[in-house]
């Protein structure tokens, strides 16, 4: 049994194996893209694993990619994937799918893909995180991400694992792997970037009504300068704009210097918001 499953594996960066674009809407918050992805993935685990799914005896307990409060892009391609997986097992007679979580505490507010190998590692290790091993006993655990640049999450879980004394068998599930080392981690922007370029293509996604807030959209609004954010704040809903504000405060972003000043904006703009309507 393989220890890592990927969908697409990319060697060259001029030729994506799948379409960069829809990619880049999907990690800025196009659900339609997550759901799209998270099939893909779900019937080509299946294709390629097939009998062992099958004939395996012990329960699979899916588990995301780590996340506090707010979850990332791959969650949504996690829940399709789970969803997928379950009708396949109860079709077949096997026991449902658990879906667990890895909590993750501590977070930082650069944007993750532009960083280097050596970056990446001293950034992660800034991160702790956590799983429950309780009712893991002789389960077969799925890891599920969107994309492994060089490997440094994946060493954390693994390393988490040895720490909480989890020795179960184990896959690791991607959408897409890079797999030439020559390539610099920071490709993974480029890719994330294809699309969303600035917040006004963050607006072109929430107005396509397939949107679903999560935590890069909500750092990539409180990294913008005051003249984005405040162009942005004025084209979403009122709803919107309270459950980016709830979420960011849940999340202590509040509580980082570099996301104070965008946040002070945001809650300016709300009560004067509040204001005009109750006037």
């Amino acid at each position: 049994m393989f220890e890592r499953f990927s969908l697409y594996k990319i060697d060259n960066i001029h030729q994506i194996p799948f379409d960069s674009k829809l990619y880049s809407k999907y990690k800025y918050g196009d659900h339609i893209q997550a759901k799209k992805f998270g099939d893909q993935l779900a019937h080509a685990f299946i294709n390629q694993f097939h009998s062992f799914i099958l004939k395996g005896e012990q329960q699979f307990i899916c588990i995301s990619s780590p996340f506090g409060c707010v979850p990332p892009a791959a969650f949504f391609i996690f829940k399709t994937f789970c969803e997928i997986l379950n009708d396949f097992l109860v079709e077949n007679g096997r026991e449902q799918i658990e879906e667990r979580k890895i909590v993750r505490v501590g977070t930082i507010s650069e944007d993750y893909s532009l960083l280097s190998r050596s970056e990446r590692l001293m950034r992660i290790n800034e991160e702790r995180y956590f799983i429950d091993k309780n009712g893991l006993e002789n389960k077969f655990l799925l890891f599920l991400d969107d994309i492994r640049i060089t490997g440094m999450h994946e060493k954390n879980i693994i390393d988490l694992l040895a720490k909480t004394n989890i020795r179960n068998r184990r896959l690791f599930i991607y959408y897409a792997e890079l797999i030439n080392e020559n390539i610099p981690p920071a490709f993974e922007h480029q890719l994330n970037t294809c699309f969303v370029k600035s917040l006004d293509n963050i607006l072109d996604i929430i107005n396509e009504k397939s949107f679903i807030l999560n935590t890069r959209v909500i750092k990539e609004i409180l990294r913008s300068d005051h003249k984005q954010i405040d162009h942005f704040l004025s084209n979403i809903s009122d709803n919107l704009l309270i459950k980016i504000l709830n979420l960011s405060i849940e999340s202590h972003y509040n509580l980082m210097k570099e996301f104070l000043p965008a946040l002070r904006q945001i809650e300016s703009y709300f009560k004067n918001r509040e204001n005009n309507v109750m006037n």
